[in-house]
C-alpha cells in the first residue's frame, strides 16, 4: 500500500516568511507575488501548490522533542548523530535522468510536440542546484530510496517566453518509514507519492539560497528551484505545444492521475527490475492557465462570517488547521496584532471550494493572475473498481482554481460521476474565465462503476451551475483502445459541477429456437422402419408410407 503523506504545509502563515516584495512591472503571471506591504490587514490566497518548487531534497526526521513538543531534523542518513532520537522519517527527492535500461526512480524521456506535429526530444542540460544543500544517503537503511534535485533539459529550437529553450523537470517522490525491523534497522517501502511538473526557465545568477531553506538573499519564489547562487527563473510556456514526460517508478503503482493538464493522453506499463516491480508512466498534454485568486483587506473590515470561521478554528482534524495549532488560534492572535497575515490554500485542500465561494464576492469574482502549469499527481486506487487493477485507471485535468482532491463522486440519484470545480468568474484582464475539464477513464473501470457488461458503452458530459442550471459547454466523448475520453471546455465559473453519465443499451435476450421434429414410416416389403428428425428421410431401398 502506498505511503500516505499528509501535507506538511497546507496553510502558510505568510507573514512569518514573506518579505514585502511585489512582482516587477511587466513580469509574467508565473512570477506573481502577494503584496505584503499593507499593514493591519488580512489576506487569502487560492493558488496552485508550490511544493514542487519549494521543497528541497531532504530526509526529515521527527523526534519527541526535549520539552514534549516535536523536533524536526534534516538528516544526512539514519546514522546522523543529530537524528539518533528520531521516531519517524519523511523523505523528498527528485528523479534524475535514467542511466540505463534497468534504472528505476528516474526520467526516461522528455519531449514536446509543436503545432505542426513535429516531436522534439529533450536533451539533458544539468541541474539546479549542482550540489544539493543537504544530500542524504541510505547508509544504515538499505531500503531508503535516494534521488537527486530537479533536472534541466533543452528542447532545441523550442524557445519559451524567456527566449531560452531550457525547461526544469521537477519530478518528486515523497514517502516515509515503515518502522524498524527486529534487528533495529529502519525499513522503508519502495512505494511513495509521486507528482511532476514542467517549468520553462532561464538561469539567473546571484545570491540565491537553497530552495526551502530560507537562507536566500534574493527572493527565490520566482524560481522553479534554486541553490549554488543560481535560480531556474520561471517563464511562460510557448503557445500551442504539447509536452510529454515518461518516468520509471520503483514500485507497482495503480490508481489515477490528476492535475494541471489539458487534452491528456497517458500510458502505464507494469514491469520489473529483477524481482522488484517497476511502473513506467507516460503523460502527454497541453499546459493550462490556472486563475490565482487573492483578497487583502483591513482586519477591521473582515466580515463576521469570516472572522468566526478563522478565529474559532476547529477540532484537531479540521482541514483549516495549520501546523500543530488550529488556524483559528493562530489567526486569532494575528488578527489582533499589527502584522499583515495571509493564508494560502492549495487547489485541492478540503473545504477549499466552499471557502473560495465565500471570498469571491469580496474580490469582485476576479483573478489576480493566471500562470500556466503543466503538472500532475499520481494517486493510489480509491475503491474496489480500481484496487484490483495493476494499471492506470483514470486521468483527470482541469484549470479550475480549486477542485476536489479525489476521484469523481458517483451520484446514485442521477447515476452520474460528479466532479466539483471552482474559480473566479473573471480573469485578470476582465475577460471571462473559460473552464477546461478532461477525464480519460479505463473502459473496464467505468463498466465496474455501473455494473455494465462488455457491450459498448456510450457517455455524455454536462456542466451544471450552482443553481442547477445547465451551463453551455463544448463537449466531446469517444472510446478508443480501451479508454473512454470525455472533455468539456468553454464553460464559465464560479462553482459548477461536471457531470458524466455513462449508459449501455439493454441487449434483448435471444431465446434459442427449439427445433420441431417429426416421425415418418418407411417400408421395404414387409419391413417397416420409423425415422425421426427435423427433416427425416427414408434409408436407401425404403419408401415412405
Amino acid at each position: 500500500m502506498a505511503f500516505k503523506l499528509k501535507s506538511i504545509v497546507t496553510f502558510l502563515l505568510l507573514s512569518l516568511v514573506l518579505a514585502p516584495i511585489a512582482s516587477a512591472t511587466g513580469s509574467p503571471d508565473e512570477r506573481w507575488l502577494w503584496d505584503a506591504s499593507q499593514k493591519d490587514s488580512f489576506g487569502i490566497i487560492f493558488q496552485e501548490s508550490s511544493e514542487l518548487i519549494a521543497q528541497p531534497l531532504t530526509l526529515n526526521g521527527e523526534d519527541a522533542g526535549a520539552s514534549g513538543g516535536t523536533g524536526f531534523h534534516k538528516c544526512l542518513s539514519v546514522l546522523d548523530p543529530k537524528c539518533k532520537d528520531v521516531i519517524k522519517y519523511i523523505y523528498f527527492f527528485y528523479l534524475p535522468q535514467c542511466e540505463s535500461a534497468s534504472s528505476v526512480n528516474c526520467i526516461e524521456g522528455f519531449w514536446a510536440v509543436d503545432k505542426s506535429g513535429k516531436r522534439i526530444e529533450g536533451v539533458r542540460y544539468g541541474q539546479v542546484p549542482t550540489t544539493p544543500a543537504i544530500p542524504y544517503t541510505n547508509a544504515g537503511a538499505p531500503t531508503l530510496p535516494t534521488g537527486s534535485v530537479p533536472q534541466l533539459y533543452r528542447l532545441p529550437g523550442l524557445n519559451h517566453g524567456g527566449g531560452s529553450d531550457l525547461y526544469s523537470i521537477n519530478a518528486q517522490v515523497k514517502g516515509g518509514d515503515r518502522g524498524k525491523d527486529g534487528s533495529g534497522v529502519w525499513q522503508f517501502g519502495r512505494d511513495g507519492n509521486f507528482e511532476a511538473g514542467i517549468y520553462p526557465v532561464t538561469i539567473k545568477e546571484g545570491a540565491y539560497g537553497d530552495t526551502g531553506l530560507f537562507n536566500n538573499t534574493l527572493d527565490n519564489r520566482f524560481c522553479a528551484h534554486a541553490g549554488d547562487g543560481k535560480c531556474s527563473m520561471r517563464e511562460t510556456f510557448p503557445s500551442d505545444v504539447r509536452f510529454g514526460l515518461k518516468v520509471r517508478l520503483g514500485w507497482r503503482a495503480n490508481g489515477w492521475i490528476h492535475g494541471r493538464i489539458n487534452e491528456p493522453t497517458a500510458t502505464f506499463e507494469a514491469t520489473a527490475s529483477g524481482s522488484n516491480p517497476v511502473s513506467v508512466v507516460s503523460v502527454e498534454a497541453r499546459p493550462v492557465k490556472v486563475p490565482t485568486f487573492s483578497v487583502t483587506m483591513p482586519k477591521a473590515e473582515l466580515p463576521a462570517e469570516l472572522r468566526k470561521l478563522y478565529l474559532e478554528g476547529g477540532s484537531k482534524d479540521d482541514p483549516r488547521i495549520w501546523g500543530r495549532g488550529g488556524i483559528g488560534t493562530t489567526l486569532g492572535r494575528s488578527l489582533s496584532g499589527e502584522m499583515i497575515n495571509s493564508v494560502t490554500y492549495e487547489p485541492n485542500v478540503a473545504n477549499g471550494i466552499d471557502e473560495l465561494a465565500i471570498w469571491l464576492a469580496l474580490g469582485k469574482d476576479k483573478a489576480v493572475a493566471a500562470p500556466a502549469y503543466w503538472s500532475f499527481k499520481l494517486r493510489s486506487a480509491w475503491d474496489q473498481c480500481t484496487t484490483s487493477n495493476s494499471k492506470l485507471s483514470a486521468v483527470l485535468g482541469t484549470n479550475a482554481t480549486t477542485y476536489l482532491d479525489g476521484p469523481p463522486v458517483f451520484n446514485a440519484e442521477s447515476q452520474t460521476l460528479d466532479y466539483r470545480v471552482s474559480a473566479p468568474h473573471l480573469m485578470p484582464d476582465g475577460s471571462k474565465t473559460v473552464g477546461t475539464y478532461d477525464l480519460v477513464i479505463d473502459s473496464n473501470v467505468a463498466r465496474c462503476f455501473y455494473g455494465f457488461s462488455n457491450a459498448p458503452v456510450s457517455a455524455s458530459i454536462s456542466v451544471v451551475g450552482e443553481n442547477g442550471e445547465n451551463r453551455v459547454a463544448a463537449t466531446t466523448v469517444r472510446e478508443r483502445d480501451g479508454w473512454i475520453y470525455l472533455s468539456a471546455s468553454g464553460f464559465t465559473f464560479s462553482s459548477p459541477t461536471l457531470r458524466v453519465k455513462l449508459t449501455q443499451e439493454v441487449v434483448a435476450e435471444t431465446k434459442p429456437v427449439v427445433a420441431t421434429k417429426k416421425t415418418i414410416s418407411c417400408v421395404k416389403g414387409k419391413k417397416v422402419k420409423k425415422v425421426t428428425g427435423e427433416s427425416p428421410k427414408c434409408p436407401k431401398g425404403f419408401k415412405q408410407r
